[in-house]
């Protein structure tokens, strides 16, 4: 039988809870099934189109790195913090805040960072990414290169 150990807030996942999710992920890819919650009358409850998106992307790195870590993020954070996040240095982060290009406001001298802005920067340069990355990927087929 597959356990996991839950001590403080972090869980522990055995060899065989490891193999059920590789093997799940086999049987069913992320993005072609949908999570469920069955409550204690053994009702079925839709997870919200978010809690899937963790669900799965958690699944996905278990099933590849054999770990997960899940941390909670502050509503408020450190120019150390943020630019550890967004994958960037702390000077290149302070750069763009000057540019304008990352929101950022002022406690006392320090320079803090809305949590949900850093998210919505990340998830746009993402996207930019994907779409210079597909622009790219197109001129490659078009050029024959």
């Amino acid at each position: 039988m597959a356990a996991a150990m839950t001590v403080g807030s972090q869980i522990s996942v055995d060899g065989d809870t490891l193999t059920d999710a590789r093997e799940t992920l086999k049987a069913t890819p992320v993005g072609r099934g949908r999570f469920v919650f069955l409550d204690e009358q053994s009702n079925v409850v839709e997870l919200p189109d978010s809690v899937q998106r963790l669900l799965g992307s958690t699944l996905q790195t278990l099933a590849r790195e054999g770990s997960v870590r899940i941390n909670s993020i502050p509503s408020e954070l450190s120019s150390t913090t943020a630019a550890r996040i967004i994958g960037i240095s702390r000077p290149t982060l302070m750069k763009w805040v000057s540019e304008g290009r990352v929101p950022a406001f002022k406690v006392g001298s320090h320079t803090r960072f809305n949590r949900d802005d850093v998210m919505a920067f990340c998830h746009a340069r993402s996207q930019a990414q994907r779409v210079a990355f597909e622009t790219m990927r197109q001129d490659d087929e078009e050029f024959d290169i």
